[in-house]
């Protein structure tokens, strides 16, 4: 299933393991961003995903997505 078919469903569940587990920097950069897109700020497990993301995370533009997601929530 596509991440916008998962972000359109609400499944952000399925998004989060896309953003911690794809080997796709592009495919998690993109997690994070429809996360932001879809998340709740009392989401607290999707916001500990994301934040994650934002400290650990190999590539830059998977953080800088991280981090812009957080802005949205």
């Amino acid at each position: 299933m596509s991440l916008y078919q998962l972000a359109h469903d609400g499944d952000a569940d399925e998004l989060l393991t896309k953003l911690w587990e794809s080997d796709s920097s592009a495919v998690r950069a993109r997690a994070a961003e429809l996360l932001g897109e879809i998340g709740t700020e009392e989401d607290a497990e999707l916001i500990r995903g994301v934040v994650e993301a934002a400290r650990e995370d190999d590539s830059e533009e998977v953080r800088a997505a991280a981090i812009d997601a957080l802005d949205e929530l």
